[in-house]
């Protein structure tokens, strides 16, 4: 099984899918992959319909299955900087290099592989692969709106986890906060109206804030590390050192756990960017500030005394990195993250997966078969 593995995987990175190309050619792989099993699938085109989610059944839709969630775009591989083609497949000793091998398209590999095996079980399953994992994180959320028929028993999201049950792992919310001002020679500023005023209050904002929120936040030693955190990720303002800068941006990340309750802190920083949109009008109608959501992943925090999380290994685990789960936990459906491969190995050149990981994931997408 290991070699018909292999050779999907092969085909999944020879087609990229990182954020800047569509999915199109990887979901049509995927769907004759399924069809050849004789399983059906559904398409669900993104809101403009430049990029596609795969999802399909096997068994009875009237009976509660399992679904196996996956994401098929990957990030971005600079060529020059891996010792091997980032979109080949390249096996050297005991492990297989390519972009996209840990995170994820190795774990989809070895299930499109063990299609067969699922349908010989009698039991329903679900798979469901979606699109902006890497991005934008919309596209599941349609997948969850279109269904699955019967309400599903569980889910298993195959991100990386080196076979550990992850049960928990944090949020994250990440906003893009941009100021127009007016620009005017640094001569005659009062002319022009300073971006860079506004984004240096709205930066204060965000640390003070932060800063007396965080106090009464939760402590989980089961994170590292084991709070919320926050931190600005980019801060910029104007082009030249004798213009009053007419923009100005700064981009923030907040990484919550299960138990924190951000909205209170995001609720305060929209209407602290509200009012001071307000006051930079007051000076010029063109004038502006705009908070805009780029990611927004739910936190995830399983149901440990579910019958269906006591089907995995007792290593239960938290993460800090963030997946799909969070969305199907929030409808209700028992989730766990659960694949082969190592974190580390995600999002950096030359990564790779150790082929024995993708065995032992086959090895227990076959037995669980059984147990369900």
């Amino acid at each position: 099984m290991i070699n018909r593995t292999l050779k999907i995987l092969d085909q999944l990175i020879s087609i990229d899918t990182t954020t800047t190309h569509d999915t199109m050619e990887a979901v049509n792989f995927v769907q004759t992959v399924l069809h050849n099993s004789g399983v059906d699938t559904r398409i669900i085109m993104s809101e403009n319909g430049a990029r596609a989610s795969i999802v399909a059944t096997i068994g009875n839709p009237s009976t509660p299955g399992i679904i196996f969630s996956g994401h098929l775009d990957t990030v971005a591989a600079e060529k020059d900087e891996w010792s091997v083609p980032p979109h080949k497949l390249t096996l050297s000793g005991s492990r297989a290099y390519g972009r996209g091998t840990t995170d994820m398209k190795g774990a989809i590999a070895v299930l499109l592989a063990h299609v067969d095996i699922l349908k010989s079980s009698g039991r329903t399953f679900h798979i469901a692969l979606t699109h902006d994992e890497e991005s934008k994180v919309h596209a599941i959320g349609r997948v969850l709106d279109a269904g699955f028929g019967h309400p599903p028993a569980g889910c298993i999201v195959m991100e990386p986890t080196g076979l550990s049950t992850v049960v928990a792992h944090k949020g994250v919310y990440l906003c893009r906060i941009c100021v127009t001002g007016k620009t005017a020679h640094s001569a005659q500023p009062e002319l022009g109206v300073d971006a860079s005023e506004y984004i240096v209050k709205i930066y204060e904002k965000l640390q003070s804030e932060f800063k007396n929120r965080s106090a009464g936040y939760a402590r989980d030693t089961g994170f590292s590390p084991d709070r919320s955190t926050m931190n600005i990720g980019t801060l910029n303002a104007g082009d030249a050192v004798n213009k009053i800068p007419g923009t100005a941006e700064l981009t923030c990340a907040l990484r919550y756990i299960p138990d924190d309750d951000i909205r209170g802190f995001n609720e305060s920083i929209m209407q602290f960017c509200y009012e001071l949109d307000h006051k930079i009008k007051d000076k010029d109608k063109s004038c502006g500030i705009v908070l805009k959501t780029e990611i927004n992943i739910e936190s995830f925090s399983a149901n440990t005394e579910s019958d269906f999380i006591k089907m995995f290994p007792g290593n239960h685990t938290k993460a800090s990195f963030g997946t799909e789960a969070g969305f199907f936990e929030k409808r209700g459906i028992n989730t766990v993250v659960f694949g082969p491969g190592n974190i580390s190995q995600a999002h950096i050149k030359d990564e790779f997966i150790e082929i024995l990981e993708l065995e032992k994931f086959g090895k227990w997408i076959t037995e669980f078969c059984t147990r369900t």
